[in-house]
């Protein structure tokens, strides 16, 4: 019985890590969309703020909840911290690179400059999470190369129990 629950524990522990890493993996993934968002509201001229308050009618609840905490913040605190504290809650480092640099953009005016570097710290994210994407589609499918092995094994062994069970036939004279 202990066995039997340190077994049980070890695969809820697996489970809930499972389960935290797909949620993360989604909101990167709408993260990334958001902020393709963001970059054309920012290309059409439009400021900062009123970009990020556009983002929140496409978002999820969750990332809505993050992005009106973001604004609320933002209206109080004048610094990094509420750029650096929404980016953290992705837990990526490119991602809180890319809210600095939307930070920088807001301190230091939306010039050229500024949106080029914003870009390219983006490009950055949705590479990774593209790269992300895939190598999960290849774990899944390699992970379907396993089954022919199992069925061929799965016939050898149906084979090999009717060989023997023929056999065990002829022996005792049926």
């Amino acid at each position: 019985i202990p066995f039997l629950i340190l077994i049980l524990i070890v695969y809820n522990q697996m489970r809930y890590h499972n389960m935290r890493v797909r949620v993360l993996f989604l909101m990167q993934k709408e993260f990334v969309k958001l902020f393709t968002y963001f970059g054309i509201y920012l290309r059409n001229g439009l400021n900062i703020y009123n970009s990020l308050e556009a983002l929140t009618s496409f978002a999820s609840p969750a990332i809505k909840d993050y992005l009106d905490t973001l604004l609320a913040q933002i209206d109080e605190d004048k610094t990094v911290m509420p750029f650096v504290r929404f980016g953290q809650r992705f837990q990526s480092l490119t991602i809180e690179q890319a809210m600095i640099c939307i930070f920088q953009m807001v301190d230091q005016g939306n010039d050229e400059m500024r949106l080029i570097q914003f870009q390219s710290v983006f490009g950055r994210i949705a590479d990774q999470y593209y790269q992300d994407e895939i190598s999960k589609i290849r774990k899944g499918l390699d992970s379907l190369n396993t089954l022919p092995l199992i069925g061929a094994g799965l016939i050898t062994m149906m084979i090999t129990f009717g060989i023997i069970t023929m056999i065990g036939e002829v022996i005792s004279g049926i």
